[in-house]
């Protein structure tokens, strides 16, 4: 049987593979499979709990999970459960140092990392790791979760991983919230248009991207579908530079540089013939672009 921390080193190269293949957005039916140890499987997470800890490990949790319930918010995006230094994570209902909760004090008190799995989405995840139980504050029901992003093999070798300062983990945090945000609204804005181009119908997954109507800087903390537009990345990027404008009416208009390209049949193909058209729209009307944002929007691309 491996040791806890060898389970976790492993748990750790397992998801650093999910995270590459998948990107920030890894679907829980990934995660589920576990990864293979000695011809044996290991789990990852439980559907059931968010505190978990796999029957090969002796008493450190090897992750804990944030799930998003499939509720029909329109808003996908705030600020995620954090202190500003570190993560909040709330204990399992009951004895704060017994159920799963103990699996936290063991991880704590050994220093053993592990993996925090953070929904974007109903079904899809974000992995952070390493991550440390800081401090666990039974008072008040939650535990402070540290991040890092220093990972090796020779950490296994050592046996040690090394805890973060607050500095760290307060840049870690930060980081990781941006990521999230980006990927949340990515997932929202492209499930809301049934994974098409509003434009051109296009549909594959690594071609398109969440187009934002308003500079992202400018939305603040909270976020709606609405502000976003399911686009492929060369109509996103048009967008971005004026080069397409979108009127509040959902109709698409080509600059005039653009239309200087006329006689490139992918030019025409690929832009021009797309003028005078309407978006094609999510179903729900509350996904449907923002009236007044494209008409600010629209203003900047009539002014370039």
């Amino acid at each position: 049987m491996a040791s806890d921390l060898e389970c976790v080193h492993l748990a750790f190269n397992r998801v650093k593979e999910l995270s590459l293949k998948y990107g920030g957005s890894i679907p829980h039916q990934a995660i589920s499979e576990g990864f293979l140890f000695n011809g044996e499987k290991i789990l990852l997470d439980n559907r059931a709990v968010g505190i978990f800890k796999p029957r090969q490990m002796s008493e450190c949790a090897i992750s804990i999970k944030t799930t998003m319930q499939r509720d029909g918010s329109e808003g996908i995006y705030n600020d995620h459960n954090d202190s500003g230094d570190h993560y909040k994570y709330a204990l399992q209902r009951g004895d704060p140092r017994g159920v799963n909760n103990k699996y936290l004090w063991a991880s704590m008190a050994s220093g053993t990392p592990l993996i925090y799995f953070q929904a974007i989405t109903p079904g899809q995840y974000t992995a952070i790791w390493p991550c440390f139980v800081a401090d666990i504050l039974p008072e008040k029901g939650y535990a402070l979760i540290a991040e890092s992003h220093k990972f090796s093999a020779s950490m296994l070798a050592n046996d040690k991983y090394e805890v973060p300062t607050v500095i760290e983990s307060r840049y870690q945090v930060r980081e990781t919230k941006v990521r999230m945000h980006q990927a949340s609204f990515r997932q929202n804005v492209l499930s809301a248009y049934s994974g098409k181009c509003a434009i051109t119908g296009l549909q594959n997954q690594t071609l398109l991207e969440a187009a934002h109507i308003i500079p992202d800087s400018e939305l603040g903390k909270l976020q709606y579908v609405s502000d976003g537009i399911a686009l492929s990345r060369i109509h996103h990027r048009a967008y971005d530079l004026n080069l397409l404008g979108i009127s509040p009416d959902n109709q698409i208009h080509i600059s005039d540089e653009l239309k200087q390209g006329k006689d490139n049949k992918f030019m025409r193909d690929a832009l021009l013939e797309f003028e005078g058209r309407k978006l094609a729209m999510p179903r729900a009307a509350f996904n449907r672009p923002d009236k007044d944002k494209l008409a600010a929007r629209f203003e900047v691309f009539l002014s370039s």
